[in-house]
């Protein structure tokens, strides 16, 4: 299990993102666990919200995950996307790990992405090739996001 999610917008739906020997894949539950959907086939290892990062695309829903539309404004298609983090304090506010444009910022749910790389001198997120760890952590107040890069230590700087 990678990463595990309710819905608020629906009680008792619970989304699941797992790697398998086989395939990693994320699956949804409204049954208190008796089955699964795949509700997207194109998800597989990702992180999940009201977002969905995988490895080509970042996605959003507005509908408690039936349906799934790409938020790809100022993101660069043909690299790798690792992690998304809704701002504590304000969820227009978004922070994502890309492979190579580093930290992107959104201020309006992921309408539109923009550079949000000053401090880090290497950009680039620290992976651990297809097993992505943890790049994006907010702190325990949501103040501060930590950014951990690919050989050139962890960086943090203020939320927005």
């Amino acid at each position: 299990m990678t990463s595990v999610v309710t819905d608020p917008a629906v009680p008792g739906r619970v989304f699941a993102s797992s790697t398998g020997e086989s395939k990693a894949t994320v699956r949804m539950n409204s049954d208190q666990g008796r089955s699964w959907q795949q509700p997207n086939p194109h998800f597989n290892f990702c992180t999940i919200h009201s977002y969905a990062v995988v490895e080509d695309g970042v996605y959003r829903t507005t509908d408690g995950g039936d349906t799934w539309f790409d938020i790809m404004t100022g993101l660069d298609a043909g690299q790798e996307f690792y992690e998304i983090l809704v701002d504590r304090h304000d969820s227009q506010v978004l922070y994502l790990a890309a492979q190579d444009q580093g930290i992107m910022v959104s201020t309006d749910a992921g309408n539109n992405w923009r550079s949000w790389n000053e401090g880090p001198f290497n950009k680039r997120p620290g992976t651990n090739g297809n097993n992505v760890t943890r790049c994006l952590i907010l702190s325990a107040d949501g103040e501060l996001l930590c950014f951990g890069s690919a050989g050139a230590g962890v960086f943090q700087r203020k939320t927005l």
